[in-house]
């Protein structure tokens, strides 16, 4: 089963990269043919085949010689090993529907990941339909995903469910928003522009899935892989601090961990100081 979901995984990340280019151009995703973005040679299914025409291809196209970007491999293995961690961490055999939410929404978050590094915008499609996704899910009753001892009490009256998703969608965008609205003023001045509001509508949108509890853990864990991704660049000069950088993937890689083990952290963190 983990061999499978790997191969069907490794397969949906080529569809994520074409997702990741096209979307942002606004480009159909859908019933058009591939092509080598340096000589636009439309590439046959040899060189579409997820991981491998890469390697037998040396990282070079076919036809023009061009090196592909290495992200295409980086994409397809990453989300190869979401499916196997959704499927194993979940169980697929015994909770089919936790499985493929958590896979879906990982690979949201490796859609957006990626193009706000490359364009600085978080398409509405995403944040919006993710924060009516999950207000949605919470009528379920499997909601929310693997954190039954932190919600506990909202068990038995299923009707709460969507009541803390809706609360976690006010608090993170409430949060957010206020960091948007001060940290704007203060660098307006100088014609920068510190925070999207793109990351207020993205983090409401993954609140939804989380609940009130995790998603506060996910938004200060942000701000801890935002540190951990700024700082190299910053000691290497590449970047100072008045300079822009995407903060959408530092909420994506907080909202996956948070996914799998943000009740466990929680949990010992209360159980540390109590």
């Amino acid at each position: 089963m983990l061999a499978i979901s790997f191969i069907l995984g490794i397969a949906i990340g080529s569809f994520l990269n074409v997702c990741i280019l096209r979307i942002p151009k606004e480009q159909a995703i859908t019933f058009t043919r591939s092509q080598c973005p340096n000589c636009l040679t439309t590439l046959q299914p040899l060189d579409l085949i997820p991981l491998f025409s890469y390697l037998l291809l040396a990282g070079k196209c076919r036809y023009c010689k061009k090196p592909i970007a290495f992200r295409y491999f980086l994409v397809e293995l990453i989300t190869g090993l979401i499916f196997v961690i959704g499927a194993a961490n979940f169980e697929i055999m015994q909770n089919p529907l936790n499985a493929i939410v958590f896979i879906a929404f990982s690979c949201v978050m490796i859609i957006v990941f990626f193009i706000d590094i490359d364009h600085c915008i978080i398409p509405d499609r995403f944040s919006i339909g993710l924060i009516v996704a999950g207000l949605l899910l919470s009528f379920t009753g499997f909601y929310p995903l693997n954190s039954e001892k932190l919600y506990i009490g909202l068990i038995e009256n299923n009707y709460l469910f969507f009541a803390n998703s809706l609360l976690a969608v006010i608090i993170a965008g409430a949060i957010f928003f206020v960091i948007f609205w001060a940290s704007n003023k203060y660098y307006a001045k100088q014609g920068i522009e510190a925070f999207g509001f793109g990351d207020v509508k993205l983090a409401a949108g993954i609140a939804a899935f989380l609940g009130w509890k995790l998603a506060v853990f996910m938004l200060f864990f942000s701000f801890f892989i935002g540190a951990l991704i700024s700082l190299p660049f910053m000691m290497i000069n590449k970047k100072k601090l008045k300079d822009a950088m995407p903060f959408a993937p530092a909420i994506c890689i907080s909202a996956i961990v948070t996914f799998l083990v943000g009740e466990h952290i929680v949990l010992w963190y209360w159980q540390l100081y109590s």
